[in-house]
């Protein structure tokens, strides 16, 4: 499912891009110094571009669920997107990759945060072509996704997960 975002959405998720970075820059640069601000900032960017793809889709399909938050805050992973449904609370994490990308079905994660997942934790795993086109490729339990280390190794911090394992 491809989405096509509109200029007002595209600007908000730059403007949030922009600030966050500001904000957690220096949180980010210990984790990887080689972090470049631009990276950051794009990477913030297409993650909230995602986030907001979606939403969209979940608000198409007459879902009960918050919006993303553009509200600046410090770096604690509690989900993206919260979805009620028959009394429960599905936690959505949202991520997104580049589709130009040399590894572009495969997506990252803190390792640490996966300690953090439970039942009601879910992955929607979308894909980065332009600002006004994000694709969801695929929602998934979290139980179902298979968690690997990464085959570059500065990424030691993090796990990977590649749609081949997801199939």
């Amino acid at each position: 499912m491809r989405f096509k975002l509109d200029n007002s959405t595209i600007g908000q998720c730059l403007t949030f891009a922009i600030e966050v970075t500001k904000k957690t820059e220096s949180y980010y640069k210990l984790r990887n110094k080689y972090a470049r601000t631009e990276k950051l900032i794009f990477d913030m960017f297409i993650g909230k571009l995602a986030e907001m793809a979606v939403w969209s889709h979940l608000v198409d399909e007459d879902k009960d669920c918050t919006q993303p938050n553009f509200k600046v805050k410090d770096c604690a992973d509690d989900g993206d997107i919260k979805v009620f449904s028959d009394g429960n609370i599905i936690t959505l994490h949202v991520k997104c990759v580049k589709s130009d990308s040399i590894v572009s079905d495969s997506w990252l994660i803190e390792t640490k945060e996966l300690l953090n997942l439970g039942d009601s934790d879910y992955f929607a795993f979308c894909k980065y072509y332009a600002p006004n086109e994000i694709e969801i490729v695929k929602m998934i339990h979290s139980k179902y996704v298979v968690w690997k280390k990464p085959m570059a190794d500065f990424l030691k911090t993090k796990s990977a997960c590649y749609l081949v394992d997801m199939q």
